[in-house]
């Protein structure tokens, strides 16, 4: 499994908590996580769900840009390749968009 995702979390905490004065145990518990869940995440060994992903980028206060490079690299850590589950969502929900990408596959503009 590629650990870029994991890599990029850990880097995310570790910059957070430079500039506050709480502990990864605090962040774990606002994850509603285990420190073993956390461990996987940053090792590489689990991808994280996409609601832990929003809460993650809640509590680190990420930015839009961070956060799409997370569902990014979510999306490439699966052994799969998968749609990043942002995009999926926002695809999922809006009827327009399926619309237009179908569109777009039958003219083969993708």
């Amino acid at each position: 499994m590629n650990n870029e995702l994991g890599e990029f979390i850990k880097v995310k905490i570790k910059n957070y908590l430079k500039n506050k004065s709480i502990k990864k145990a605090q962040i774990i518990k606002e994850f509603e996580i285990t420190t073993q869940y956390l461990n996987d995440i940053e090792n590489g060994k689990r991808v994280p769900s996409y609601n832990l992903m929003k809460k993650i980028a809640k509590v680190l206060m990420m930015s839009e840009e961070d956060k799409t490079k997370m569902y990014d690299l979510a999306s490439k850590s699966y052994k799969k390749k998968k749609v990043p589950v942002d995009i999926a969502e926002f695809i999922i929900n809006n009827e327009k968009i399926q619309k237009e990408i179908r569109k777009a596959m039958n003219s083969n503009k993708l």
